[in-house]
């Protein structure tokens, strides 16, 4: 036991007869080791060189360790309490208070990580991503819920982000996903009442408190030091506060369970309830739907803002199209009709390898949202495009038999061309406006 982790280079937990479920065969070559006994002694700060539980053998508590080379090998009375959990990932909380207890350690190993552990430790717990449609929100969630859950996303392509996406989401439910909508309301994201039928067999029910998503996930966090995320997609769309009620104060970083200046609130059905340190809030949102400025007041100073503007820079050519000048052109010119919130994004055109899908992207995607843009006003939808008629064209209406008098204003049908559409439209789109020289 104590003389053995003092006089050796290894780390160990539980027992004889122990049979908590602990990640053993977890800790890989080069992961970060933070030791302690207790709640309140820190040991030390390693870094694991050999784990003889990743062998797939039977787990022999006894014999088997995880070896470390140690950086720090010193007991440190914390100034913060550590949850009793065994072997387990370290949370914001659990790694600032090692910060405190070796901090000339903790500056050698960012500097060797990247700022990996530094990073972990002051992330900010809601943050909400925003841009017009099409930037890459969806792409980006996912690989922040990761990167929160992981330390790391760096090293993952697409594909890999997206299954380990799944499996925290559906195996180890460390990520909740959830949809805000006009009529999303605080019974379905706190607590509710819901119907039970099953009280009795007389065909009676009663009403009893059910826990909404918010209230799930974080009663799983509450039993971790893991991070665990919800994700709120379209956070605008939903009357925020009205969802939230008289959480929006838990919200607050140092109003969380542990903090310096803990809240914790009485709940219409159940108890006192206060949100876990260790549970991260992402929301998404659309600017061309509500822009930020609209945003309700007590929640921009709750939540970090992260913009994600179109990167036309980050599109290539195709069959001799320039595709991040078509894109930047759009938007120049949709900034001077509109503003800058209703934009369009690089994400549609990311996988475009030719002009045909190129020309799809424009007449499904593209087009369609211009039109929303402008509330069907076509005229404006033709500028954007560059004026002419490849894209758009339009046919003058006669009127009916007795109005040809009238002396309205010509009406006209407008047609949506068919892709694919040629180098010479995307060449007139880019072109810019022909200006009328003037003479003394």
């Amino acid at each position: 036991g104590e003389s053995s982790f003092k006089e050796n280079n290894w780390v160990f937990t539980g027992g004889k007869g122990e049979q908590k479920p602990y990640p053993l065969t977890e800790p890989k070559i080069g992961d970060i080791i933070l030791a302690r006994t207790g709640n309140t002694k820190a040991r030390g700060v390693g870094i694991v060189y050999r784990n003889d539980y990743s062998s797939g053998e039977e787990i022999d508590l006894e014999s088997n360790r995880i070896h470390v080379f140690w950086l720090c090998k010193k007991d440190v009375d914390a100034d913060a309490c550590f949850p009793r959990q065994g072997l387990s990932y370290a949370g914001k909380d659990t790694v600032s208070a090692f910060s405190r207890c070796y901090p000339e350690t903790f500056e050698l190993l960012s500097y060797w990580s990247g700022d990996k552990l530094a990073n972990h430790s002051t992330d900010s717990r809601n943050i909400i991503l925003f841009g017009p449609p099409g930037t890459g929100k969806t792409y980006s969630t996912t690989r922040k819920c990761v990167e929160i859950c992981d330390g790391n996303a760096n090293e993952k392509d697409e594909n890999h982000l997206r299954d380990r996406f799944r499996e925290l989401r559906d195996e180890d439910e460390r990520i909740e996903f959830v949809t805000f909508h006009q009529s999303y309301s605080y019974e379905e994201f706190v607590e509710g009442l819901r119907p039970n039928t099953e009280v009795n067999s007389s065909g009676g029910f009663s009403l009893d408190p059910t826990p909404g998503v918010l209230k799930r996930i974080a009663d799983r966090a509450r039993l971790s030091d893991r991070p665990y995320v919800l994700v709120i997609d379209e956070i605008n769309r939903a009357s925020i506060s009205k969802v939230l009620g008289e959480l929006v104060t838990l919200l607050e970083e140092d109003k969380r369970e542990g903090a310096d200046n803990e809240v914790s609130v009485t709940l219409p059905y159940s108890k006192a309830f206060t949100l876990p340190s260790n549970l991260y809030i992402l929301g998404t949102m659309n600017t061309a739907d509500r822009s930020i400025a609209l945003f309700d007041t007590a929640l921009r100073r709750r939540f970090e803002f992260v913009e994600m503007p179109p990167e036309p820079e980050r599109l290539r050519e195709v069959d001799g199209v320039d595709l991040s000048t078509v894109l930047e052109t759009i938007n120049d010119r949709l900034e001077y009709l509109i503003d800058r919130d209703h934009l369009v994004g690089h994400a549609w055109f990311m996988g475009c390898g030719n002009l045909g899908q190129v020309g799809n992207v424009m007449r499904n995607k593209i087009i369609p949202l211009l039109a929303e843009y402008f509330y069907d006003d076509w005229n404006k939808v033709r500028a954007v495009l560059g004026g002419g008629d490849h894209f758009v064209t339009r046919k003058t209406l006669s009127p009916p038999p007795g109005l040809e008098e009238d002396g309205g204003e010509d009406r006209y049908r407008w047609t949506v061309n068919k892709p694919p559409y040629s180098k010479e439209a995307y060449e007139d789109l880019i072109k810019p406006p022909s200006k009328l020289e003037s003479s003394e």
